[in-house]
Formats: C-alpha cells, structure tokens, sequence
C-alpha cells in the first residue's frame, strides 16, 4: 500500500511536470515565432536597435521550468522586446492588461525615474506633497518607472509618451498593480522635502476620477 501511494505520488509529479514543460514550450514557440515575424517582416526593426542585442534580448527571455508558464507573463516579455524596437505602431493589441477599479492614493509626477506625489487624494493638506517616492512594498522607483517604459512602445528613443502615460494616475496605479502586487496595504518609503525619510502604509482605495476639459488653444513656453 505504501509503495503504491508512492507511485501515485511519482507519476502526479512527474505529470506536472511534462505539463509545465509543455506550457514552457508552447509559449517559447510563440516567442520564436515573434521573433521570425520581427526579423522578416518589420521594416525597420533594426533601426534602434542591433540584430545581435536584439538576438540576445530574445535569448534572456526564453521561458524556463521554472518561470510560470502563463500567457500574462508572455505578454510581459513580448512588451519588452516590441518596447526595444522603438515603433510605437508595433503594439500588443489584445491585452491581458486588466484595469483595477482601486486606485493608489496619489496622484504623481515621474521623470528620469523619478517620482514625486503632487496630490494625496485622502488628504489635500498632506504634508507629504512634494515628497519624493524612494519605494513602494520595497520595489524602488528607478525598477518601477523602468518597467513602466516597457509597457508601450514609443518612436525611437523618444520617452514622451511613455511618461506622459505614466503620469497619468490611473495608469500608474494599474501598471504598478500589473507589473508589481495587488496588495491592498502598501508601504511608501519616501523624502520630504527637508530630506527626512517617511515611512506610510496606505490602502488603496476606489476614487471618482472628474474628466479634465478640453484645452482649446495652444500655450506656448
């Protein structure tokens, strides 16, 4: 009886893991098939970057046993290597992105990977505006904002778009959700503005966004 449990146990294990191989290379053939599509048929898909760097990019992000074998984490790689392209026309277009209706308690503005809250939308007296965000649940702001950039591809080495995507406080929210946690508590490592570390926890929370009006001139600098 004993040995016959083992068994089961041996061949419930053993099938697991020719499923999950099996899930690893349906999804490196789904990569190697971008990758034939990318280098045949893109017309400027070596513009920004080499065939080799672009070779070795496909290379690192071959699935192994070990990584999960989902299409989400499919999506994730091929964002990163269509964000290296530098073609903001060569997107994902059917998304697993889903939108989460809780939102980050703040409103925020990056640039050169660097965040700062510009509006605490629990209290707008926060002493915190202006804070700088050193981490969020030990994630630091240079990882997030970078990962952030490989979540559309914009026109050569051109950021704009990427940043002003980013900005925009619902898709902060949702990207740092997709590509991070969903942890309903989470703790900010900030600096103020006479340089002293805070630490917050704060929960998400659902926030009716009012829809900004229409600018009608253009305003120059």
């Amino acid at each position: 009886m004993k040995n016959t449990k083992l068994l089961l146990l041996f061949l419930v294990f053993n099938s697991f893991i020719f499923c999950q191989n099996k899930e690893v290379d349906i999804l490196n053939k789904d990569l190697n098939y971008l990758k034939k599509v990318l280098f045949t048929s893109h017309p400027s898909a070596f513009r920004y970057i080499s065939k080799d760097s672009l070779e070795t990019i496909f290379d690192s992000l071959k699935f192994t046993p070990k990584d999960e074998a989902t299409k989400l984490n499919l999506e994730k790689k091929v964002r990163i290597i269509l964000s290296k392209i530098g073609c903001a026309h060569t997107s994902v277009k059917k998304t697993s992105f889903k939108f989460s209706k809780k939102t980050i308690p703040f409103e925020i503005y990056s640039k050169n990977n660097k965040t700062w809250i510009t509006r605490d939308l629990e209290d707008s007296l926060s002493k915190i505006i202006g804070s700088k965000i050193l981490s969020i649940n030990g994630h630091d702001s240079y990882s997030i904002i970078e990962k952030m950039k490989n979540y559309r591809a914009s026109d050569g080495y051109n950021t704009t778009f990427k940043y002003q995507l980013i900005n925009n406080q619902k898709q902060f929210s949702n990207l740092y959700q997709y590509y991070f946690d969903k942890d309903s508590i989470k703790t900010y490592i900030l600096l103020n503005n006479e340089l002293d570390t805070i630490v917050i926890q704060r929960k998400i929370i659902n926030y009716k966004f009012k829809k900004k009006k229409a600018i009608d001139k253009l305003v120059y600098f």
